[in-house]
């Protein structure tokens, strides 16, 4: 376990890739999806993630690590899991989490053999680079009754009590469920039962996590109000690949809603929070291609991670969705965008160039709420001199929606271009937007209760100018564009 590996002149060579992002973490080479294992542990981060070392397509899953001191610049370190030939997880080993157990760094992850899944532990050295798998391999050996046995993964573990909690995601004939299990030890645990279950058929809850909104970690605080506790619950749901959350409040060992919504309506899936040691949670999520296997194989890479972003609740206890304040670190020449008002046109913005940008832009709509007459103000991006091929981000003040429009955002035919939509309240009041351009994504957030992240693949060497538009009485009010620095030395 642990082999040396030294990914760099993988990731020099696909550095020079038209599509290869400067800025979002991105494999050495090679197939990346789901984040796991996130963990801050003696001051570094650690990020895993499923990797496949040998294709950049799905298969034989192991799990990649990187480290970081701030987020932003990550080092590649050796693959941490592989499958063992023999093992309970032969097939792979997939998506987990990562704890401090006592300072022992613990890896809760599932185990895939043939149709079935059980979750499984490995514990690490104090650099995080050497893992030994246990003995007592599985930790949970079989599904409960009624569960589908492969259809039973995803662990997620925190600090609870004098103990640990860890919810997986499960599907039964009737329903999908988040499953509770209680341990004192992270190697025998004792069913709890669903601590939340979704009566819609045929959906699977991938990655759930429970996590804490009171930003004092994870677990639940025994002692507290129970009618003040705020929790936030995440799962990936298939087949519809949808990432919701939902907060409410955590009691008795069930989760109870309030409130839900779609965290990021684009490429995104499977994220996964985890409490630095500063008491933030931080999010990763995998935002995964939309391109074909061919164009995949071609680029020698699949997949990357959105920019770590940290979850909050505002005062009206709604969720709010920001980039860490680590990105405001990348920033380097600054310019000013030019305000744009009704009948002005397009308007087209010199400087910079868009490939490697961030946009903040102030965006006002009329006040008549969801009026008949489109108003919206549109964020041009990636965009040729022609304007043939560019990537419209699109805003409605007014009905509350902000759309990446893909329908010429490449000359290839064989890339996704349908639009992607994500939804806020609308509340008459000017929309901060905040645009991030790295390449091959777009990451959008709407005064953080709205996020949108696309994959797009321009094809033309000068697809890289900026342009703002108004329909309608929308305008936008001015605001401010930074070229962003890579955070790869070998970037081209």
């Amino acid at each position: 376990m642990g082999a040396p590996y030294d990914p760099a002149d993988e990731r020099t060579a696909l550095a020079r890739g038209p599509h290869r992002p400067a800025y979002h973490f991105a494999p050495p080479t090679n197939w990346l999806n789901d984040p796991n294992g996130l963990i801050q542990f003696d001051g570094t981060y650690h990020l895993f993630y499923q990797h496949n070392p040998a294709e950049p397509v799905w298969g034989d899953i192991h799990w990649g690590h990187a480290r970081s001191e701030d987020l932003l610049h990550w080092t590649d370190m050796p693959i941490a899991l592989e499958p063992d030939a023999a093992g309970v997880d032969a097939d792979g080993c997939f998506s987990g989490c990562a704890v401090d157990d006592g300072g022992v760094p613990t890896l809760v992850y599932t185990g895939i053999d043939g149709d079935r899944a059980r979750q499984c532990l490995a514990t690490g050295d104090e650099t995080l680079r050497q893992w030994e798998k246990p003995s007592v391999n599985p930790v949970v050996e079989t599904s409960p009754p009624g569960v589908d046995a492969f259809d039973f993964r995803d662990p997620f573990v925190w600090r609870e009590g004098d103990g640990w909690s860890m919810v997986v995601g499960a599907a039964t004939e009737p329903d999908s469920r988040v499953l509770l299990y209680r341990s004192s030890t992270l190697r025998e645990w004792e069913y709890r039962g669903a601590v939340f279950v979704d009566d819609r058929p045929d959906v699977m809850w991938e990655c759930p996590a429970l996590v804490a909104l009171d930003g004092r970690g994870r677990g639940r605080d025994r002692d507290r109000d129970r009618n003040g506790n705020q929790y936030l619950l995440l799962g990936s749901l298939l087949p519809t690949r949808a990432v919701r959350y939902y907060v409410g409040s955590y009691v008795d060992e069930r989760f109870e809603p309030r409130a839900e919504g779609v965290l990021d309506a684009g490429d995104f899936y499977a994220p996964q929070p985890f409490v630095d040691e500063s008491e933030r949670i931080v999010l990763v999520g995998w935002v995964e291609e939309a391109r074909t296997e061919a164009a995949q194989r071609a680029a020698g890479w699949s997949g990357l991670m959105a920019l770590p972003r940290e979850l909050s609740l505002d005062e009206d206890g709604r969720l709010r969705t920001t980039p860490v304040d680590e990105v405001r670190r990348l920033r380097e020449l600054e310019y000013d965008l030019p305000a744009v008002g009704p009948g002005d046109g397009t308007v087209l913005v010199d400087q910079p160039r868009s490939e490697t940008v961030e946009l903040v832009a102030e965006v006002s709509g009329t006040g008549a709420g969801t009026g008949t007459e489109p108003s919206s103000a549109s964020i041009s991006v990636l965009r040729s001199p022609n304007g043939l091929e560019e990537t419209v981000v699109r805003v409605d003040p007014d009905r509350g929606t902000v759309t990446v429009d893909r329908s010429h955002s490449s000359d290839d035919p064989a890339v996704e271009t349908h639009e992607q939509t994500a939804h806020f309240e609308p509340t008459g009041d000017p929309v901060m937007v905040r645009c991030f351009v790295d390449r091959s994504v777009v990451e959008v957030y709407a005064d953080g209760w709205a996020c949108l992240t696309s994959r797009v693949y321009p094809t033309r060497a000068d697809s890289s100018g900026i342009a703002l538009s108004t329909t309608g009485g929308a305008s936008v009010d001015g605001g401010t564009a930074w070229e962003l620095a890579s955070v790869w030395d070998d970037f081209a």
